[in-house]
């Protein structure tokens, strides 16, 4: 945490504040990476749709890593660590503007969100973002 409280804050409180605003866990890579994260899934969603419209026009050896993952961090785990012999040069731009497209926007999306956390008591943030509902805002 990059606040000015964290230096003040007991260990309960720094285990609350670094808890996402979605209640699934800890706010981190791993954590919006693997589609635990309702803020970030759409994101997700989005760059597994692109990657999946690039590859399917590449070789059978270049896609089968990513054909193979069964959920969203086998799929990010298949993307980032995706041998890029037999995959053409536009494939892989394609695969990069993805990827930083996810970043671009997940960072977004996370930075209004934990700013929203950060000015509201943690239990107002169940009325903004009730039951899994998403987020509230435009992002």
């Amino acid at each position: 945490m990059n606040t000015a409280r964290w230096g003040s804050m007991n260990t309960a409180d720094r285990e609350e504040a670094i808890q996402c605003p979605c209640q699934c866990g800890i706010q981190n890579v791993e954590h919006v990476l693997t589609g635990e994260c309702e803020y970030i899934l759409v994101y997700l969603d989005e760059m597994i749709e692109t990657v999946d419209c690039v590859l399917c026009s590449e070789t059978e050896a270049a896609q089968s890593r990513w054909m193979a993952a069964q959920n969203v961090e086998e799929k990010v785990g298949a993307i980032v660590g995706m041998e890029t012999r037999g995959v053409s040069a536009d494939a892989l731009g394609e695969v990069a503007s993805a990827l930083k497209l996810l970043v671009r926007r997940s960072e977004s999306a996370l930075r209004t969100v934990n700013k929203a956390g950060e000015s509201w008591p943690v239990d107002s943030l169940a009325v903004w973002a009730p039951d899994g509902g998403g987020p509230q805002i435009e992002l």
